[in-house]
C-alpha cells in the first residue's frame, strides 16, 4: 500500500488558523478589559489598574502576532490561562456583586477559544480549569448565584458541543480537500503534487536506514490502440485495474504515483540495483498476468538516486524515463535499469 500521506499543507493551514485565533483572542481581551477598566465603576481602584494592564498586554500580543505564523500552541495557552487567572482574581476582589457574572462569562469565552485553538486533550483541560474558575467566581461573589450558574452551565455545554462538532467537520472537510489535491481522481494513486510531498519523506528514511531510493517508471504498451479500439471508458478501467495491481505487487512502504496518461511510477527503498530490478520484474509480471480484458503489458525503466526535493525527484525521474525509453526500443514488455 502507499505510505500514509504526509500533509504539510494541512499543518500550515492549522498554523495560520492558530495564529488568527490568537490574534482575535488578544484583540477581544484588550477591548473587553479596557472597557471594564474605563467605563465600569469598580472598587477598589487597583482593580482598574489590573484590568488596564491586562488590556495593554493583550493589545501588545495582538500587535506582535499580526501577520505572523505561530508554530507552537504555547503562546495561546499562556494568553488564555493568564487571562483566566487574572480575571478570576479581579472577580474575587471587586465589591460590585454584579460584575462577577460578567467576568465568569468572559472566562467562558476564553474556554471556547481554548477548545478551538488547542489540541483536544489540552483544550479540554484548559476549558475545565476555566469552568472551575468561572463557577467559583459566580458562587463566591454573585448576589444571585444559582441562576447565573444554571445559565453559565447551559451555555458552556451547548457552545462546547457545537464548537467541537464544527471543528471535526472543518477538519474532515480540510482533509478531504487535501486528498483531492494530491490524489489522482481516476486511480486513487498519488498525483505529481502528492509525489512531491511524499517522496522526500521516503528519501529521508533511506538516509536514516542506509538504503537507496529507486524510481520504477511503468508505461502501458500500446495503450493508445486500446483507447482507439475499445473507447476511453474501457481505457479508464484498464488504468484502474493496473493501479490496483501495482498497489498489490509493491511493498507496504512503497509510494505509487500516476504521473500522467498511462504512465505510473513506484518509488521504493532498495538495497541495490539487483533488488530494484527484482521489484520491477514483479510489477511487470503482475501487470502481464492481469486477467481482465483487454490484456496489457508494461515497459519499465528504473533508476536509483535522490528524492530529497522537487529538483532531485525530477532528475531521478528523468533517468528512469531514459531507461524506460530504452525498454520500449528493446521490444516493450521488458525492463531496463539506469
Amino acid at each position: 500500500m502507499t505510505a500514509p500521506l504526509a500533509q504539510p499543507a494541512a499543518d500550515l493551514s492549522q498554523l495560520i488558523f492558530r495564529s488568527r485565533v490568537v490574534q482575535i483572542l488578544a484583540v477581544e481581551t484588550a477591548v473587553l478589559y479596557a472597557f471594564l477598566a474605563l467605563f465600569v465603576d469598580l472598587h477598589p481602584f487597583w482593580v482598574r489598574l489590573v484590568l488596564g494592564f491586562l488590556a495593554t498586554s493583550a493589545a501588545v500580543v495582538a500587535l506582535a502576532v499580526r501577520g505572523r505564523v505561530i508554530p507552537s500552541h504555547l503562546p495561546g495557552r499562556i494568553l488564555i490561562v493568564s487571562a483566566m487567572v487574572c480575571v478570576s482574581f479581579v472577580g474575587y476582589a471587586i465589591s460590585n456583586s454584579g460584575i462577577p457574572v460578567i467576568i465568569a462569562f468572559s472566562i467562558l469565552s476564553l474556554t471556547m477559544a481554548a477548545t478551538v485553538l488547542d489540541t483536544y486533550r489540552v483544550g479540554i483541560v484548559i476549558s475545565a480549569v476555566g469552568y472551575v474558575l468561572a463557577l467559583s467566581v459566580i458562587v463566591l461573589r454573585s448576589s444571585n448565584a444559582l441562576s447565573a450558574v444554571l445559565v453559565f452551565l447551559g451555555l458552556a455545554v451547548t457552545s462546547s458541543f457545537l464548537l467541537i462538532r464544527q471543528r471535526q467537520f472543518l477538519e474532515q472537510a480540510r482533509d478531504a480537500a487535501l486528498d483531492l489535491a494530491v490524489t489522482d481522481s481516476l486511480t486513487g494513486l498519488l498525483n505529481r503534487r502528492g509525489m512531491e510531498i511524499q517522496v522526500p519523506l521516503l528519501d529521508s528514511v533511506s538516509r536514516r536506514t542506509g538504503q537507496e531510493l529507486a524510481c520504477i517508471l511503468l508505461d502501458l504498451d500500446h495503450f493508445k490502440a486500446i483507447n482507439d479500439k475499445f473507447g476511453h471508458a474501457v481505457g479508464d478501467v484498464v488504468l484502474q485495474t493496473t493501479s490496483r495491481t501495482i498497489v498489490t505487487a509493491m511493498r507496504e512502504a512503497d509510494v505509487a504515483v500516476r504521473t500522467g496518461g498511462e504512465e505510473f511510477a513506484v518509488f521504493c527503498l532498495v538495497s541495490g540495483k539487483a533488488d530494484m530490478v527484482m521489484l520491477a520484474e514483479r510489477l511487470r509480471e503482475c501487470i502481464a498476468e492481469q486477467t481482465s480484458e483487454p490484456r496489457v503489458t508494461a515497459s519499465i525503466g528504473a533508476a536509483i538516486g535522490s528524492g530529497a526535493n522537487e529538483v532531485a525527484i525530477s532528475e531521478l525521474s528523468a533517468r528512469a524515463d531514459k531507461a524506460l525509453y530504452a525498454a520500449k526500443q528493446g521490444g516493450r514488455n521488458t525492463i531496463r535499469a539506469a
